[in-house]
C-alpha cells in the first residue's frame, strides 16, 4: 500500500460546478426553469440553477442540492448530458461545469426562490429573457440532447402528469421537434409499442412504468 501524503501539483486547477436544466409541460407549453440571480456576476439576470461544488462533495449531489437549495424542487433523478468548459464562460475564473437534465410535471412543479435566488420561474420557450453565463448556449445544448432522446428513445414520464390526453403528449413532441407530422409518428409508437396506454378515464392515457423501462433498457426491438 503506497503511503499518503501531500501532493502539488504544477497544473492549474478549475473552480468546478454544478448546473441544473429542468423542463416542464405547463399550460400546454415546453418551459423550461429559470432563476433571477441575487448576486454578482450577473446580479439580475436569469440563469439555470446550480453553484459551486462543495470539497469532497459528489458532483451529482451538488446538482441535487443547488437545485434543492435555489428552487425548493427535488427530482428523482437527474441526468447528466454535457460538459461546459469553455475558456471565459466566467467572468470570475477558469470555471467548469457538469450539466444535468431533469424533469418534473405541472403538478409537481411547486418551486420557491432560495439562497442566491431572488426569484424562480418557469419560462416558455419564445420568451426566455437575458441569460447569465453562457447559459444560452447551455439551454441550445439541452434542447439538442432532448430532441435526440424522444427520436431515439423515449420522453421520460417525469415531464407529463399520471394522466394525460394524447393531443397533450403531440403538443409535446411537436414543440421539441418542430415538427407536427414527426410529432404524430413518436406518439403513434409509443401507443404501438403499449408504452402508453388508455387509462379507463375518458380520454385519458398513462404511461406503462414496467414497459417503458423495457423498451429503454433493451430497445424498441424488444417485443
Amino acid at each position: 500500500m503506497g503511503v499518503l501524503g501531500n501532493y502539488f501539483y504544477e497544473y492549474p486547477r478549475p473552480a468546478f460546478t454544478a448546473d441544473v436544466v429542468v423542463f416542464s409541460f405547463i399550460e400546454n407549453m415546453l418551459k423550461v426553469l429559470l432563476i433571477e440571480r441575487g448576486k454578482d456576476p450577473y446580479k439580475g439576470f436569469w440563469a439555470f440553477p446550480g453553484g459551486f461544488v462543495d470539497e469532497n462533495e459528489i458532483v451529482a449531489k451538488a446538482a441535487e442540492r443547488e437545485l434543492k437549495e435555489e428552487t425548493g424542487l427535488k427530482l428523482n433523478q437527474l441526468i447528466m448530458f454535457h460538459v461546459a468548459s469553455d475558456p471565459g464562460r466566467d467572468p470570475r475564473g477558469w470555471v467548469v461545469s457538469t450539466i444535468y437534465l431533469g424533469f418534473v410535471n405541472r403538478e409537481d412543479a411547486i418551486i420557491q426562490p432560495g439562497d442566491d435566488a431572488v426569484n424562480v420561474q418557469f419560462y416558455s420557450l419564445n420568451n426566455i429573457p437575458s441569460l447569465a453565463f453562457d447559459h444560452k448556449n447551455l439551454l441550445d445544448e439541452a434542447l439538442k440532447n432532448l430532441k435526440y432522446e424522444i427520436r431515439h428513445g423515449i420522453i421520460r414520464p417525469d415531464i407529463l402528469p399520471q394522466y394525460f390526453e394524447i393531443s397533450e403528449i403531440e403538443s409535446l413532441y411537436s414543440q421539441i421537434t418542430g415538427s407536427q407530422t414527426e410529432a404524430g409518428y413518436l406518439t403513434e409508437r409509443l401507443t404501438n409499442l403499449k408504452i402508453i396506454l388508455p387509462s379507463g378515464n375518458g380520454k385519458q392515457y398513462c404511461f406503462d412504468c414496467r414497459r417503458y423501462e423495457e423498451v429503454r433498457e433493451y430497445g424498441f426491438l424488444f417485443p
